[in-house]
């Protein structure tokens, strides 16, 4: 009778950005999008302007999307397009969220040159691993935490009708939320991914 060969331990899986929480930020990062947008084209000017992002335009003859810029804190970098978002703070590199898909893409830039048009010239990223979950933590619990700040900014300048009235201009506005949900959606993802990073984590530590 053979004896048994001795199992090897299957490795545990290298944790992942969860699906669910790519698919949940895509769906407000989309509308947030398209709410920036109704900020810049407002009639009475433009509101990112007004909140302290400067703003720089592709030269003549090279296309691509306008750069938002704003400098929150020292050592900060908010950055938008009309393809995505790039946040960074000094120590701890730089992430971009696609407007389609809301999955934390990792660099160790924390700061960007505003030359950059096209999602082509941004510098090289990767997907998050097992040693980066503080660090996906800090750099986008960071970028949410503004990104709701400039919403109440928003809200109280302006009240939840002017926000209505961007939702209603937007085609896909069905699949989006009401406007005075966006910002406890957000809340509540930016709570949801700290928990999962942290836990995550915190497990890692223990095994």
């Amino acid at each position: 009778m053979k004896p048994h060969a001795t199992r090897k331990p299957v490795p545990e899986a290298s944790w992942r950005f969860p699906e669910r929480l790519v698919s949940r930020g895509t769906k407000l990062l989309t509308q947030q999008c398209w709410y920036w947008g109704c900020d810049v084209r407002r009639p009475e000017g433009n509101l990112l302007m007004e909140y302290g992002f400067t703003r720089t335009r592709p030269p003549k003859g090279v296309e691509g999307s306008t750069m938002y810029m704003l400098e929150p804190a020292p050592g900060a970098q908010v950055i938008l397009w009309s393809f995505g978002v790039f946040f960074g703070r000094e120590g701890l590199g730089g992430l971009f969220l696609d407007r389609f898909r809301c999955e934390p893409l990792l660099t160790d830039r924390a700061t960007l040159a505003p030359e950059i048009w096209r999602t082509e010239q941004l510098p090289a990223q990767g997907r998050a691993g097992d040693a980066d979950r503080a660090r996906v933590a800090a750099l986008l619990g960071d970028l949410l935490r503004r990104v709701i700040a400039y919403e109440h900014t928003v809200l109280a300048a302006q009240g939840l009708a002017y926000r209505e009235a961007c939702l209603a201009r937007w085609s896909r506005r069905k699949l989006g939320l009401p406007a005075d949900a966006l910002v406890p959606a957000w809340q509540t993802l930016a709570k949801e991914i700290h928990a999962n990073c942290m836990s995550a984590a915190h497990t890692m530590k223990g095994s």
